[in-house]
């Protein structure tokens, strides 16, 4: 029953523009999704899919994609530290009737941090896609 109250009504996608980049394996084996490289002072680009369930609409407060940088403590799950982010807003508040596809930039960033993956931490970048709701 709460699964209804509270089910999604849309799917997120969000795809990395990589023509002509480097490319590497997420995972230390070597194996599975690999990732762009991207190095300090280059954009960041790409698109995200907001995908609505057939018949359904969303009532939002607005939508937003992020660059962030985080550091993870990996013994402290529940310890993450957001040391970079830059927030742009793809969408005012409103109602969305159909699925939609928005493209994004991020320009020039500065990435003064190697993304690094240890025993003890973790330091990565990601895109993240937010849609704004009430649930009152």
């Amino acid at each position: 029953m709460l699964a209804t109250l509270f089910g999604s009504v849309c799917t997120v996608e969000i795809f990395i523009d990589q023509e002509g980049r480097k490319t590497t394996f997420l995972s230390r084996d070597r194996k599975g999704e690999k990732v762009p490289i991207f190095s300090d002072g280059e954009d960041v680009t790409g698109s995200a899919v907001l995908s609505l369930k057939p018949g359904k609409k969303l009532d939002h407060n607005g939508v937003k994609v992020e660059l962030v940088g985080q550091i993870d403590m990996l013994f402290d799950r529940s310890n993450s530290y957001d040391f970079f982010s830059i927030s742009k807003d793809l969408e005012p508040p409103g109602v969305l009737l159909e699925s939609k596809k928005y493209k994004f930039r991020f320009n020039a960033v500065d990435k003064a941090n190697e993304t690094y993956s240890g025993i003890h931490v973790r330091l990565r970048y990601f895109v993240r896609l937010t849609v704004l709701r009430n649930y009152g």
